[in-house]
This record gives C-alpha cells, sequence and structure tokens, in this order.
C-alpha cells in the first residue's frame, strides 16, 4: 500500500488552487502571509515584490528561493522592511555569502 493510500494521511494533502491575478492570490492565503517565490534573478524579481507589494500588510513575508546575488538580496531586504514587511533571501548566492560572514 502507498502511503498516500492510507486513511489516516489524506488528511495531510491539501487542494491546490490556481490565481489568475496577484491580489486574488495573496488575499487567498491566511494572514500572516509568507510567500516563496522562485523568480529567474535580477529584474523580474523586482517586478514580482513591486506586484506583490501592493496587496501585502505589516507583518508579511517574501521569501525568494531564487540563486540572487547577495548584494541585490540585502538591498531588497532593507527595502520591503520600509513597507512592514518582512524578505528572505534562501538562495545559493546568499548561503555562501552568509557562510563566510554577513555584513
Amino acid at each position: 500500500m502507498r502511503p498516500w493510500d492510507e486513511p489516516k494521511r489524506k488528511a495531510i494533502f491539501r487542494p491546490l488552487y490556481g490565481f489568475h491575478d496577484p491580489e486574488s492570490f495573496v488575499k487567498s492565503i491566511q494572514k500572516p502571509r509568507v510567500i516563496i517565490m522562485l523568480v529567474k534573478a535580477g529584474a523580474p524579481v523586482d517586478q514580482t515584490i513591486k506586484t506583490l507589494s501592493a496587496y501585502l500588510e505589516k507583518g508579511d513575508c517574501i521569501v525568494d528561493g531564487g540563486n540572487e546575488w547577495y548584494e541585490n538580496t540585502e538591498r531588497r531586504e532593507k527595502a520591503v522592511a520600509e513597507n512592514g514587511f518582512l524578505y528572505l533571501g534562501m538562495g545559493e548566492e546568499y548561503r555562501r555569502h552568509c557562510s563566510q560572514g554577513c555584513s
């Protein structure tokens, strides 16, 4: 028997929903919101943050799972903090930088 066939485990799985616009996506998430994004590094990340920021509230968090340059991550952390929400970079470049001592 496969694990997901067991009745006890069925409660673990949640339905998946698709959204056609960022507003309905953000509003569908329970507060405080945590959004994990995997977006190509560079300008697409900044554009995604800008788009999501219009609907985020104080205490919400964006987690960037992409492989972004650490200086961009630090810049974004400061920028979103001004709006009252958090930005966490967990990409490879930021991890390497911090393993050598974050500035």
